[in-house]
């Protein structure tokens, strides 16, 4: 069941750590997007754009890692309590 379970969190972790990496990246036009719906006055705001750079990289792999190690560990709990 170890095996397992660390290549569900494995992939898991992955995904999440794309989901999150892609809501960062696209946060700026979201955000754009969404705000022009709840208002009716026109804007002049321009899109920012995100340079994160290396610093986003080292947050991901941060991401992957947290995420890596609590999908694990909630996997390993549920399977001890079968």
């Amino acid at each position: 069941m170890t095996v397992r379970n660390v290549f569900l969190s494995l992939i898991l972790s992955l995904a999440l750590t794309f989901v999150v990496t892609v809501l960062y990246v696209f946060y700026p036009i979201i955000s754009l997007t969404f705000g022009s719906f709840s208002s009716s006055e026109p804007h002049t705001d321009t899109i920012a754009a995100v340079a994160g750079g290396s610093g986003s990289l080292w947050i991901s792999i941060v991401i992957a890692l947290a995420s890596f190690l609590i999908i694990l560990t909630l996997l390993q709990r549920r399977s001890r309590g079968r």
